[in-house]
């Protein structure tokens, strides 16, 4: 998704008077696919001080990225014809995973979930093979912190095991 967005940018762009080409690469950077969203990270620093309200700075600045990402998207169905091959792109804005994907994610392996959501975007790198082992190598991390985190959680009794959730596979004291 985030290069679909920079791809959309790019035709944008082009043939845009030169000041707004100057800002659009300067946002350009930002869709890098490296693990984060672009919709996450900011466009600019916000100034937070307490007279401009630091919430109206900030959801200001958010709601310029998700209008942006948002026109980016509707940019790239229409002009790259997605709903001609029976595709559409959908930039899902929320700190959490759909549901389905959940669910996906609870019923396969960590590394096979790997495979097909780690997209290593090879925009702006020299090395991209180095680039795609780095990313594999934070998906495992995060994966094994995970799975790490539950069953300690699990062994204090904070949480319990649930039918058809991915705690009721994780290793069991003897005792159990």
């Amino acid at each position: 998704m985030s290069y679909l967005l920079k791809l959309a940018l790019a035709d944008i762009l082009d043939g845009a008077p030169t000041p707004i080409r100057e800002a659009g690469k300067r946002v350009m950077s930002r869709f890098i696919n490296d693990n984060t969203s672009p919709e996450t990270i900011s466009f600019r620093v916000v100034d937070l001080r307490r007279k401009n309200g630091f919430g109206r700075a900030l959801s200001s600045e958010t709601a310029i990225r998700f209008l942006f990402s948002q026109v980016l998207t509707a940019w790239a169905n229409d002009r790259f014809e997605l709903d001609a091959d029976g595709q559409q792109a959908v930039l899902y804005a929320s700190p959490h995973p759909p549901v389905r994907q959940r669910r996906l994610n609870d019923s396969i392996s960590d590394a096979f979930y790997r495979e097909l959501f780690m997209s290593p975007c090879l925009s702006g790198r020299d090395r991209g093979e180095s680039k795609r082992d780095y990313m594999a190598l934070c998906h495992q991390t995060l994966s094994r912190s995970q799975l790490n985190a539950v069953g300690k959680l699990r062994e204090a009794g904070v949480i319990t095991p649930q039918p058809g959730r991915a705690a009721e596979y994780l290793p069991r004291r003897p005792s159990e």
